[in-house]
């Protein structure tokens, strides 16, 4: 008897998880098939029970306003949870939210934690969006928001950021090559880089990449046959 009454709690507690996990799946699949507002509710019941893929899910909506009304707070709160438990594509939306935070408070604080979330996601690598962290920070440095203007650090910064194939970061890259602000001046590397970002800026971005275009056609009737050569070559090994 008592066996039985446990056969039949344990059969009943099978069936819960496992309606439980179809729920999760058609809300998870409602989300990615960007049917929003049906995902809503069943990512906010995971969430709230400390899912963190839902969390991130359930993030992303309320800071966009899909199927939800537009909430940064909620969406704040989320990304964080999610960050926490460890889900490294959090990191960069995070930053985002961090970095806005700072901007509309000025305090040194904010900023901080903003520039520690940017290092986070760069850290993490290429899932957690490693490039555009890598741009944001050097934007940061460039600018002198929240922290004191550098080119050196701007440089060091767009470097990574380049070299984690973020072409804003190419772009920037190589018209500091060109001035010579942050690194010394070098057409052969400043042409390479513009000439990577000509190709790697999408067309959504069609007035950045004609800036990469002139900026290195520029460059280019300022070198020998044998500089273009190796500018072409060395495009040609970044690119690669």
């Amino acid at each position: 008897m008592v066996l039985a009454a446990v056969l039949v709690l344990q059969r009943g507690e099978e069936r819960r998880a496992a309606e439980r996990a179809d729920v999760r799946l058609l809300a998870f699949a409602a989300y990615d098939e960007g049917r929003h507002d049906q995902a809503v509710a069943g990512l906010a019941t995971f969430a709230d029970a400390g899912d963190a893929a839902a969390s991130l899910r359930l993030a992303r909506l309320y800071a966009e306003g899909l199927g939800v009304s537009r909430d940064p707070a909620r969406a704040r709160t989320l990304y964080e949870r999610a960050a926490e438990a460890g889900l490294v594509e959090a990191f960069l939306p995070l930053a985002r939210m961090l970095e806005a935070a700072a901007r509309r408070s000025g305090e040194a604080r904010d900023w901080e934690a903003a520039r520690g979330a940017y290092q986070q996601a760069f850290a993490a690598g290429a899932v957690a969006g490693a490039g555009e962290a890598a741009t944001r920070l050097a934007d940061l440095h460039a600018a002198g928001d929240g922290t004191p203007a550098s080119d050196l650090d701007a440089a060091a910064w767009y470097r990574r950021g380049a070299e984690a194939r973020d072409p804003m970061a190419q772009l920037r890259l190589g018209l500091l090559y060109v001035e010579g602000r942050g690194v010394p001046q070098d057409l052969v590397r400043a042409h390479a880089w513009l000439n990577v970002a000509a190709a790697t800026l999408p067309a959504s971005q069609a007035q950045l990449r004609e800036t990469a275009i002139v900026s290195r056609d520029a460059v280019e009737r300022r070198l020998s046959r044998a500089e273009r050569a190796e500018a072409r070559r060395l495009a040609h090994e970044l690119f690669g």
